[in-house]
């Protein structure tokens, strides 16, 4: 996601989310947080304790629900924690300052939703892949759409995709409507406000999931870009550069939960 978005998205709400996550009446119901460790053995107690910089409010990546961590990020950390011998410690932050404070020593790990092409490489290494996540092209399965390009569209704010739908499809400037939120960019559509929406695919689809909107029909296809780099759509955890060691055990456990199908199991539980 573009950088100035996502610092946007998570300044506007994480005093809200941290305040009052559990009245949002936008969000889909947060699916069952990843259960807590058990009471941990004499040599879990010796194991170094791992910090997580999250975003309380970057749905489905990483969020707080009744003081909580959860989300997709969050449920791989744990249960590569669990199968690697250390513990997980989730310390909100800000995109803004969440590689300065890998640098201060703050925190061990960025979960914030990033890509690989988002790494500092002063600062941090990205794991591996734990999932493709690019932009999504949705409309209403029941409205026909024999040119998308020629209606009104739907994306976020800030996001960059403005200038890419009018460089590459030609599209009008007078055609975007922008939206603060994912969410609001799919009820566009239910009120006919826009005839289709371009954004986030994971994202989209979560919200798709939510209460108010889980009962219209939507069409999510991958919206491919003229310019696009795999780099930008392969998501990752951003590892302190200075921990080799906690790296090798991410990318350890990703490999573990990819051979034995739970992080399908877990990336489908937000999709």
């Amino acid at each position: 996601m573009n950088k100035l978005l996502k610092t946007k998205l998570i300044v506007m709400t994480m005093t809200m989310a941290l305040a009052a996550c559990s009245g949002k009446e936008t969000a889909p119901p947060a699916p069952a947080p990843a259960p807590a460790a058990s009471a941990p053995t004499a040599a879990a107690k010796s194991a170094s304790v791992v910090k997580v910089g999250v975003s309380a409010e970057y749905r489905p990546y990483a969020f707080a629900e009744n003081n909580n961590a959860q989300g997709l990020e969050i449920d791989i950390l744990q249960k590569i924690a669990d199968k690697q011998g250390f513990t997980v410690e989730f310390v909100p932050t800000l995109w803004n300052v969440a590689y300065k404070e890998v640098q201060d020593k703050k925190i061990d790990i960025v979960a914030m939703g990033t890509a690989q092409d988002e790494a500092d490489a002063n600062i941090v290494v990205p794991t591996d892949s734990y999932m493709r996540s690019g932009d999504c092209l949705v409309h209403i399965k029941e409205t026909t759409l024999p040119d998308w390009t020629k209606g009104k569209i739907g994306v976020l704010n800030d996001e960059g995709m403005e200038e890419e739908l009018m460089s590459a499809n030609n599209v009008k400037e007078s055609q975007i409507m922008k939206e603060q939120t994912n969410f609001l960019i799919l009820s566009s559509l239910v009120k006919k406000s826009t005839d289709v929406a371009v954004g986030d695919c994971t994202a989209l689809k979560f919200y798709a999931k939510s209460p108010t909107l889980k009962d219209y029909s939507f069409d999510i296809a991958e919206y491919v870009h003229s310019s696009q780099q795999e780099a930008s759509m392969s998501m990752v955890l951003m590892v302190s550069k200075d921990k080799p060691e906690l790296l090798q055990k991410i990318n350890t456990g990703l490999a573990e939960l990819k051979k034995s199908g739970e992080l399908n199991q877990i990336i489908q539980k937000y999709m």
